[in-house]
């Protein structure tokens, strides 16, 4: 089992690796981890080449493919074309679209609220729709 939970800038994580039921107190057998959290900076780009990819303007994939592509010819390896969306660009869009960020709101809140599994894929296919279908960019 495992579970996440945030305290201030960190995420922490924990695992009960006894491979039983959960144990609590002492004899519990589990392993903590912290992760930091990455401080990010918006772009007032939509779209950025890979020259622009840095950590914490896109994310990890995009920093990593953009650090690679740089040491490509060395390695003798072939980095396919990329573009990236920045940090910030999806919360823009919704800025930009008041109706649309409402109704992902409200299918969001749906998830929250589901009670069960079926519930809580009708609720995310609800704010994939909105995504796909309804946003205007």
């Amino acid at each position: 089992a495992v579970r996440c939970e945030i305290r201030e800038d960190d995420v922490v994580v924990e695992a009960d690796d006894s491979g039983g039921a959960k144990k609590t107190g002492v004899s519990a057998q589990s392993s903590t981890k912290a992760v930091k959290l990455l401080e990010v900076s918006t772009s007032d780009a939509w779209v950025l080449g890979r020259d622009e990819c840095e950590l914490g303007v896109v994310g990890g994939k995009s920093a990593n493919l953009a650090q690679l592509a740089k040491h490509a010819d060395s390695l003798e390896v072939e980095v396919p074309l990329s573009l990236s969306l920045p940090f910030g660009c999806f919360e823009r869009v919704l800025e930009n679209d008041p109706e649309s960020a409402e109704a992902l709101r409200a299918a969001l809140s749906s998830v929250e609220a589901a009670a069960g599994a079926d519930t809580r894929r009708e609720a995310l296919a609800k704010a994939r729709s909105v995504v796909a279908e309804q946003l205007v960019f």
